[in-house]
């Protein structure tokens, strides 16, 4: 059917009669003898749109090849050159819902009747997960506690905790598992009545996903029945 109305076209084009023009082409007679008659393709326009009438020769310029406009940057019909998309940045590191290992260090305070001292020590945290579950478990790590001299008090191992993606959570428990050997005058202080008494450390903190940090409350605890606890806070960061 194409093929026919081209035919019919070229022919009343030759007889002089007016430009044909329908959706698809727009056949002129170019006006001389033996001149073959101009085939364009029919402008596509968009709904509502006034029609626009084919370039030709006659206007001053050249006819533009098929779906490219004069200047080669015409928006494609149907597409909103209004319309664009911002793709937001996002700092490197922060989605840390997947195995990772954190560093860090805590001080705290034991008081009691007869003492108070601060102690201060550092941490080791690793996890295991997927972010598919968004809860993380320990895999390992450790606390090391030291006094106000730098002598060592305590090293123990992570047994137990996780970390609650969606809340953002940290939980974790280390030990417990026994001192260094302590002086008497500690002992007494401390009011624990044994050279090498049990601790258990735990953490509660937050996850800061843009900073990269958990912070929190951390206590140390000695074992029944002494009660005695040392009580303060902690930053850890991850190691990326």
């Amino acid at each position: 059917m194409l093929w026919v109305a081209v035919t019919l076209s070229l022919a009343a084009s030759r007889m002089g009669c007016a430009p044909y023009r329908d959706h698809l082409f727009t056949i002129e007679d170019q006006g001389g003898a033996g001149e073959p008659s101009r085939v364009t393709p029919t402008p596509v326009r968009e709904a509502g749109a006034a029609a626009k009438p084919a370039p030709t020769a006659g206007s001053g310029g050249t006819v533009p090849a098929a779906g490219v406009g004069g200047s080669g940057t015409d928006t494609p019909p149907g597409l909103d050159p209004s319309v664009s998309f911002d793709w937001p940045a996002t700092v490197p590191g922060a989605g840390l819902c997947r195995p990772i290992s954190f560093s860090g260090s805590y001080s705290c305070k034991v008081e009691t009747l007869f003492v108070s001292d601060r102690l201060e020590g550092s941490l080791q945290l690793s996890l295991k997960g997927s972010s598919e579950s968004q809860q993380l478990s320990v895999s390992g790590g450790q606390v090391l506690a030291f006094d106000q001299d730098r002598t060592s008090l305590l090293t123990a191992m992570v047994t137990s905790g996780t970390l609650d993606c969606s809340q953002q959570l940290l939980n974790v428990t280390y030990g417990p598992a026994p001192t260094d050997i302590l002086t008497v005058d500690r002992q007494v202080g401390w009011l624990v009545g044994k050279p090498q008494p049990m601790v258990t450390v735990t953490l509660k903190g937050n996850l800061d996903r843009d900073g990269q940090t958990i912070k929190g409350e951390m206590t140390l605890s000695f074992e029944a029945p002494s009660e005695t606890t040392c009580d303060g806070t902690f930053s850890m960061r991850a190691i990326l």
